[in-house]
């Protein structure tokens, strides 16, 4: 199965789904998708969609999201 809306987690539930979706592939990869799970597995509140939009890649490896 392939996710295609895809939002911030709120609960720790959601953060758990949100981890298995991403090591497991399971959602579009497009710009809406992609800065939701970077932001959503960021756990930082300072790290937001809009902050994935300025430097994507940049955050990805400064937060160690391989699995993105």
């Amino acid at each position: 199965m392939v996710y295609d809306d895809i939002t911030l987690p709120v609960t720790d539930m959601e953060l758990t789904a949100l981890r298995f979706i991403a090591d497991n592939e399971m959602y579009r990869f497009n710009k809406a998708s992609f800065r939701t799970v970077v932001a959503g597995l960021a756990h930082d509140d300072d790290i937001t969609c809009e902050k994935v939009d300025v430097r994507p890649l940049s955050l990805v490896n400064d937060l160690e999201l391989g699995n993105v």
